[in-house]
């Protein structure tokens, strides 16, 4: 009997339970068995207690047995103390911060029907809040492909009216206006450009000897392709 009701309330396949020893206090008796659980292609085990329903359902390891007889012989009520976790992690649930209720003791004191609304709850907050922080961050995406796209609009009307940019935006505006570049020089680029104006372009002189021989057509190549974009129109500076 002891066998069927554990495996009807904690799934176990292949277990053996056999009377451990009863505690008592002014509250009650406190019926222990031991289990023995075939998992993982070992035995494991455990220590279950009798609930006041009559549902054996695990509680502790047996490391934590010294402590359990310690609360008994305090006069602790260990039925109100596991019943109180299960309202504690209800409760925590039903807002959507952890679901942590353990299954069995929910079954054992007869609150199943609770858990299960819990259980609804929770995922339902989990959901709704994944959705949100999915919305949000898709968000802050928009806006900051936009905020680049801006910058980079900057970045080619200086470039066209002969200013200035950053090695960060002339790879950008190669980029954008598909021009093939080599990895090497890509890499370059990357690593060792400052700034670039059509014609002329700086470089840290401490990471690179000298400059790179692609960098000439490359610019020429990129001030033509402004040209046919923007034509014969001048461009105030954004």
């Amino acid at each position: 009997m002891i066998k069927e009701i554990l495996l009807a309330v904690s799934g176990f396949q292949n277990a053996r339970v056999t009377p451990l020893e009863t505690l008592k206090n002014e509250h009650g008796e406190y019926k222990l068995y031991q289990l023995d659980k075939w998992a993982d292609d070992e035995w494991s085990d455990g220590v279950l207690i009798e609930t006041p329903s009559g549902v054996i359902t695990q509680i502790i390891n047996p490391k934590s047995l010294y402590r359990l007889k310690e609360l008994v012989e305090k006069g602790e009520d260990i039925f109100a103390m596991m019943n109180k976790r299960v309202s504690d992690e209800l409760e925590k649930a039903k807002r959507g911060q952890c679901f942590m209720v353990p299954k069995h003791w929910a079954i054992a004191f007869d609150r199943l029907g609770e858990y299960e609304e819990a259980e609804k709850e929770f995922w339902q907050l989990t959901n709704e809040k994944k959705k949100k922080e999915a919305e949000e961050k898709k968000q802050i995406e928009l806006a900051e492909q936009k905020a680049a796209e801006e910058r980079l609009d900057k970045a080619e009307l200086d470039y066209y009216n002969g200013s200035f940019i950053g090695g960060d935006d002339f790879e950008g505006l190669l980029k954008r206006h598909e021009i093939k570049v080599p990895l090497r020089t890509l890499g370059w680029i990357k690593n060792n450009l400052n700034a670039v104006r059509n014609g002329s372009y700086t470089f840290s002189s401490a990471r690179a000897s000298k400059g790179s021989t692609k960098m000439s057509s490359l610019m020429k190549e990129l001030f033509e392709k402004l040209e046919v974009k923007h034509g014969e129109v001048e461009h105030e500076p954004i």
